[in-house]
This record gives structure tokens, sequence and C-alpha cells, in this order.
């Protein structure tokens, strides 16, 4: 009994019939709320206002045992009975409901369908819990549409779109302020529960226009977290993986195009001239090229790789291309801007189309990168990097110049066209190709990863693992060692300890560029720092000291030669060496000092 009771009590309406003051004709007052009546609605709460109202007006009553149950749900069945005695009592009726049937809600449902308020078959079940877009499907058609007159311009809302339902009633009841979101950017979870507090105080808005809201809406920042997506990117008939999600927005990578001719090798370049990036598109290569099949492996859906930077757009073609980074790296451009021949989405693939360019017909092949990465993927992106380092290094040989080496090459580049799987095939490879592949395995895995290259006329990696950019040289790492092939010398550290020995034109090598002769006072003999080190060996060099010998006094070694590139002063040709053992000295021999 109790229960029939507090239903009852819920839809306890009163047929008013004086005219209109600070509510809509039909609806004022009918009771009082004494301070404090509901124990669980404090009188600080921000839906109190609504629920006194609601209580007042006679549309909404507690559930019982001096208890109002702000929180809990309403069901559908509820919001269309509501939706009929507004309704009835607009019109000037006693808001009363007549009629039996099985269910208690069964003549408010048949007469919400006569009145148009909803469609027959409209819900699948009346006793479950409404979402919050059916209580605004339902109440908007509650009242003729004159009574939702637009107090304030919504243009749009963080996540109502044409495909929400009941989106022209959503956005109907914001412009008239019925409606007014969970935050100052209007943002309305549609498909969520909707609370009995909430409820209220939309009930309240309706019957009482001077209660709904004419304050304009807040445009929302865009949400610039990164995330994976295992969408498939068909570009100009090319299908690649590596797609990031921003903002609802489709970003390639420019990581996909460099430096792996497995995927369009430089189909895409990124300069810098005058401080504005500029994105060229070689559009020949999208004719020429070969690309994956569509079996590949989809990097992980979902995964955050962190906030991305908006940076200064690209240009392309006389226009504004959208471009995001990664800590100030990992170019991305936003894929709407650059698909001029439209973007569509067709059996869960991305198709996106150049104007004026022949979509290219790869020729489909085993997936080999695919098929070794499926059996690398590991929890966590540290792990993972680990795994594809760890494979790469027992399963290449750096390419020893041999007849072998060329004869399998020669094999593998008669069965495939792709470049990477002509190197996991052969077993050999030079640096680049071991950048390549682990570049395009990080990328596959949902790591940023980018391709680096510089001095000693070498290629490495930087790679994106717990929100900062990290090095990797795989290849400096291999020892080609059957016994102990793997080492970590180079396995995913900062740029100090990469500078040891590697040089890159980059922000953030630790180093300078310009020679100071003041460097030429330092004690060759006591050497305390790495970066001490670096500036001996440019000084002693410039001096024309050969061989060159360094002692360092402090625990742990420096050495590395890379800092002689970076210095265009310096003229020397070919540089030899390293630590001794029995002298305790790196020992650098110089030859052909003759004007590099």
């Amino acid at each position: 009994m109790r229960t029939k009771r507090a239903v009852l009590s819920f839809f306890l309406v009163f047929a008013l019939l004086a005219p209109l003051t600070s509510a809509l004709a039909g609806f004022e007052a009918v009771r009082d709320y004494p301070p404090g009546y509901f124990a669980d609605v404090p009188e600080e709460s921000w839906s109190a206002p609504y629920i006194r109202e609601a209580y007042e007006l006679g549309l909404m009553s507690g559930t019982g045992e001096g208890e109002f149950s702000p929180k809990g749900q309403v069901s559908v069945a509820q919001v269309v009975t509501v939706a009929v005695r507004l309704n009835d009592l607009y019109h000037g009726g006693s808001g009363v409901v007549e009629g039996g049937g099985a269910h208690w809600y069964d003549a408010a449902a048949a007469r919400a369908v006569s009145l148009g308020v909803v469609s027959a078959g409209q819900f699948d079940e009346y006793e479950r819990p409404a979402t919050r877009a059916e209580v605004a499907g339902t109440l908007a058609r509650a009242l003729p549409a004159a009574e939702f007159a637009a107090v304030r311009s919504v243009a749009s809302l963080p996540d109502v779109d044409a495909a929400t339902p009941y989106a022209k009633e959503i956005f109907t009841l914001y412009a008239a302020g019925v409606l007014t979101g969970n935050d100052g950017y209007g943002t309305y979870t549609p498909d969520a529960e909707l609370t009995r507090e909430a409820f209220a105080a939309i009930l309240c808005r309706i019957c009482k226009p001077e209660t709904r809201s004419a304050q304009a809406l807040l445009p929302k920042p865009a949400d610039l977290t990164a995330r994976t997506s295992d969408r498939l990117v068909v570009l100009n008939g090319v299908p690649v993986y590596g797609a990031v999600v921003i903002d609802g927005d489709y970003y390639l990578p420019a990581s996909i195009f460099r430096g792996s001719e497995s995927i369009l090798s430089g189909a895409v370049a990124v300069y810098e001239y005058k401080g504005k990036a500029d994105l060229n598109f070689a559009r020949a290569l999208f004719v020429k090229q070969t690309a994956a099949p569509d079996y590949c492996l989809a990097p992980p859906n979902g995964t955050v790789l962190g906030v991305a930077d908006a940076a200064p757009d690209f240009e392309w073609d006389g226009r504004a291309v959208r471009h995001m980074t990664l800590g100030g790296r990992y170019h991305m451009f936003r894929l709407s801007d650059v698909a001029d021949g439209g973007m569509t989405v067709r059996d869960d693939k991305l198709i996106v189309s150049l104007k004026g360019v022949t979509p290219a017909s790869p020729t489909p092949e085993e997936d080999l990168v695919g098929r070794a990465l499926a059996g690398l993927l590991r929890e966590t992106p540290r792990d993972t990097v680990k795994a594809i380092h760890d494979y790469l290094i027992k399963t290449l040989t750096y390419d020893p110049d041999t007849e072998e080496s060329y004869a399998r090459e020669e094999a593998s580049f008669k069965k495939y066209q792709l470049y990477n799987n002509v190197t996991l095939d052969s077993g050999y490879a030079v640096c680049e190709e071991y950048s390549c592949l682990f570049m395009e395995m990080c990328v596959r895995a949902g790591i940023p990863c980018e391709f680096v290259s510089g001095a000693p006329s070498h290629a490495w990696n930087r790679v994106w693992v717990d929100g900062e950019w990290l090095y990797m040289d795989v290849t400096w790492d291999d020892t080609d060692s059957a016994k102990n092939p793997v080492r970590y010398t180079y396995f995913l550290v900062g740029a100090e300890v990469m500078a040891n020995g590697h040089y890159w034109v980059d922000d953030d090598y630790p180093f300078t560029n310009v020679y100071d002769p003041a460097w030429e006072e330092l004690d060759p003999q006591n050497i305390t720092s790495a970066d001490m080190f670096r500036k001996c060996l440019c000084a002693q060099v410039k001096m024309g000291v050969n061989p060159v010998r360094l002692r360092v006094t402090k625990s742990g070694a420096y050495g590395g030669t890379g800092c002689l590139y970076a210095i265009p002063e310096l003229d020397w040709w070919v540089v030899r060496g390293g630590y001794d053992n029995a002298t305790g000295e790196y020992v650098y021999y110089f030859n052909e000092l003759s004007g590099y």
C-alpha cells in the first residue's frame, strides 16, 4: 500500500484556473512547504528551491517517511503522466487522468499518444528509468511551442548534436531557459538517467517562466586529450593505421609517412620556414606507392596519449591545416582539413580523398610487421617498447655487406613490395631500417614515435612513453653477439645520455653550437662532467691535438664525439678511439684534418 500511496502522491496535481501572475495559466501554489519538510533536502542545496516550488505547485510530493529522495530516478511512466497532467492543467483541466488499464500509467500513456506528446510504440518500456533526452523530448511537447519562446541563443551543445535522440526538443528547452545543463557550457549527458531533483527543476522552470535562465552558455574549451584510434584510414586508396583522435577530430601523424617506406615514404614533409610550419604532400606518391593490406594490426582504441599542444597551422594548397603535437613533437594534422575530395566512414574505415589524384591500388601481401607485432603487445607502453626493442635485436643482424646478405635481400625484394617486409624477411638491416621498423611497430601499437637522423651518419628514434619524449637506439643496442645480443645502453634515455654518442639538430640537444675559446683553458686530465667533456674535446680538436686524451676523475664515464658535429668551425675528418682501460683515459685519433 505504501508504494501505491507514494505513486499517487507523486502525481498529485490540483486544478487551478487563476489568472497568469508569476506562473503560466493553470499553475499556482496549492500548499505550503514548511522549512525542513523533507529531511533529505538541505536548505542550502542547489535543488532545494526547485523542490519547494514543485511541491507547492502540487507537481511532486515525497517518497514517504519524510523524505524526497532527490537522487532517485524518475521512470518513463512518471514523465509521460506528468506531461499529460501539465497539458491538461494548462488548458484549464483538472489535471486528473481518467481511465483504467493493466498498469497504473496506461490511461496516461494512451492520452499522451492522442495529444501528440508521444507516439505509439515510442518507448520500449514504461517502468524503467527515463533518460534525460527522453524527458526533454516528452516535456517539450506537453505545452504549445509558444510557451517555449527563446530567451537566449544556443547554437551548439558539448554533447548534443543532430544524431542525439530528441535533439530538436533539447535545443528548444535550452533556448527557452528550461534546461541549463550540468555546467556553464551546457553539457547535458542525454543518455544519463534523470534524478528527481533535476526533474523538479525542469518542472519549475516550465511552470514559472521567471525561473528560467537567460544566461548565455560559455563556449567549452577544446578537449585536447589525444587518444589512439583503431580505425583504419584509407588515404587515397592507401590504408594506414596510426590515427589519433583529439576533440572529436581525426589527426594523422606525419611520422606515418616519414622515414618508413613501408607506408608512403616521403609522402608528407614538414618544413619550418621563418618560424612557420608548412605541410607538403608529394601527391604523386599516393599513386606510385603500395601500402599495407587491409589486414593490419589495429592499435588499441581510446588509449590516452596525453594532452596535445595546439601548434601553428600548417599551410597546404593555400589553406590552413589544423596542427597538433605531443610535448612539442609528433606533428599531427587534421584529416578533415586535408580531405578536399571528401571524408566518409565506410565499413568502419575512414575514407579520405584528395582532389585531382587517382587513388592508389595497393598490392596486398603478407603483413610480416603486423604478425610480429601481434605477439609483442604488453600491458604498458614501456613494456611494449621493450618487447619491440628486444625482438628487432634478436631478429635482425646489422648488414655485413656480404654476398649472402645481398642474396637474401634480393630474394626478399622479389617476394615483397613493402620495404619493412623485405627487411624482416631478409633478417639484415642498417640503422635506417632498424629505426623505420621500430617506428612503424610503435605507431601501430598506439605509441607515438619519431624517426631521428644525425651524426655520425646515423638514425635512431624518439618515442613518447609515460608522458615524455625519450630516445632509443636499437641499432647500437644490438651487439651482434649470439651469447648476449641485447643491451640497454640507449633504451629510453634522455637527451643528455643520448648526446654521449649522437648529435642531432633540435632544441633538446644539450650542447651549444658556438665555440668558446675559454674552453681551451679546461684541464683535459680533470674532466668532472659530461658538459666539460664535450667542451674540452672540442677545444683539443680546435687546437689540433692528436690524439686527444681525456681523463674523467668523477665516478662514471662520459664519452661520445657527437658534440664535434655541433661546432661548424671544427675542421676534422675521421675520428676513432674510445675509452682505454689500461690508462683510464678516453683516447681519440683524428685523420685528415682538412677543412671538412
